[in-house]
């Protein structure tokens, strides 16, 4: 749970129970419940990548979950979402072309292996190995550390039932 402050100085002269308008409170602070996002290697298009001399930049239009639970096995909402992978002191074996939409893929640092879903926003070092299946071919990477970020806004997909 966590707490969020609304703006209120744009409200209409609402009052509170008690007579006192609304607009006399900088905010109100509503508690939400904060969804967790990963994004699914399946069905994500592999849209380019770049390497720079110490790391390589993998952009992907992503499959992202959301959920209240758990991405991926409760239920949720799923969404399109531009995303960049970058990954320091790369070896790159295997080649696949941009617009390649993913059968599968995988991360693994270290001895944790990440299936399929990759939460997001996220961070590591450690022995990096990132695999990509498509039908024009596969693409792995290997480094020392990774992250994951989202950019732009994500479209919405459709609603997600759970398992």
């Amino acid at each position: 749970m966590a707490l969020v402050c609304v703006p209120l100085a744009n409200l209409p002269p609402l009052r509170m129970g008690i007579g006192v308008p609304l607009s006399q409170f900088p905010c109100l602070f509503l508690e939400t419940m904060a969804e967790n996002r990963a994004i699914e290697f399946h069905d994500s298009e592999f849209r380019a990548m770049r390497l720079d001399a110490r790391l390589v930049r993998v952009r992907l239009s992503a499959y992202v979950h959301a959920s209240k639970g758990k991405p991926g096995r409760d239920a949720g909402t799923g969404w399109i979402q531009e995303c960049e992978l970058l990954i320091h002191a790369p070896r790159i074996e295997g080649f696949l072309p941009a617009g390649t939409i993913l059968a599968d893929g995988s991360l693994c640092i270290d001895e944790r292996l990440y299936d399929g879903l990759v939460p997001i926003p996220f961070e590591a070092s450690g022995a990096i190995q990132l695999q990509f299946q498509g039908e024009a071919g596969s693409l792995k990477i290997m480094g020392n550390r990774m992250s994951l970020i989202a950019l732009g806004e994500p479209k919405f997909v459709e609603d997600v039932p759970g398992d």
